[in-house]
């Protein structure tokens, strides 16, 4: 069973066709039945359309917030999709904390984030927040979660702990984010951006030590320099391997 959690790209016009399914056709995994999009950025599901298309996404998670008509949070392209998701008859279904989603019998999903009923919420803010459980090991995806989020979620350690973190809004710096990871834990951090996340004027020498420090204290992977990273759980270990 193939589950995809955000999928698309500010880099490409159509991630869906041009990377998304050939890489479901290279690897031979079957169509991915369920999807989840975090939030209503569109470089976290712009290769879904295409998905839908082929015959993909028939159980959709989303969060509160995703392409409610006269949300100033939900663009066009959010609009659009949930439009081909109720053509698809695709089941979509808004996750709030709480909820624990059973994959198969060894693979379980938490979810951590965000609160109901907070339209004044700022999008990447609005990231619905995954703790995924397989075979005892854990995984986190925050989204683009900010200061707000990875506050409030610091301040619960035990709901957030995890074996693998792929770091918030593609690394970016925030204040909030050394105490974020220190909860989290992990032996494994994974960064998806283009670029290696750097110190930015703003986070002047905190930014840096930290950005520093991610190598030494974690068996760290970014995609601009790794490409594909490949996370596999089991035997009560988690093993890494990359590909470009």
């Amino acid at each position: 069973r193939t589950v995809v959690f955000d999928a698309g790209s500010l880099g490409r016009n159509d991630s869906g066709r041009e990377i998304l399914l050939p890489f479901i056709r290279h690897e031979r995994l079957p169509m991915p039945s369920v999807v989840a999009v975090s939030h209503a950025n569109a470089d976290h599901f712009n290769a879904l359309p295409a998905l839908v298309d082929s015959g993909g996404a028939g159980e959709v998670y989303i969060n509160d917030y995703f392409g409610r008509v006269g949300d100033p949070a939900s663009g066009p392209e959010a609009l659009d999709l949930m439009a081909q998701f109720a053509r698809r008859g695709s089941h979509v279904r808004r996750l709030t904390p709480g909820e624990v989603i059973a994959l198969d019998e060894r693979t379980n999903v938490e979810v951590l984030w965000p609160p109901p009923g907070r339209p004044d919420m700022e999008v990447n803010e609005s990231s619905l927040v995954f703790r995924i459980r397989c075979d005892g090991q854990t995984v986190l995806l925050p989204g683009d979660i900010s200061e707000v989020a990875q506050a409030a979620l610091t301040a619960q350690p035990e709901k957030i702990r995890a074996d693998v973190l792929v770091l918030p809004h593609h690394g970016n710096w925030r204040a909030t984010l050394p105490a974020f990871v220190a909860a989290v834990a992990p032996k494994v951090v994974v960064v998806s951006s283009p670029d290696r996340p750097a110190a930015t004027v703003k986070g002047g020498k905190a930014a840096e030590q930290f950005y520093g420090s991610l190598p030494n204290k974690y068996r760290y992977y970014l995609t601009c320099m790794n490409g594909y990273i490949r996370v596999r759980f089991g035997h009560g270990d988690v093993t890494v391997t990359t590909r470009r």
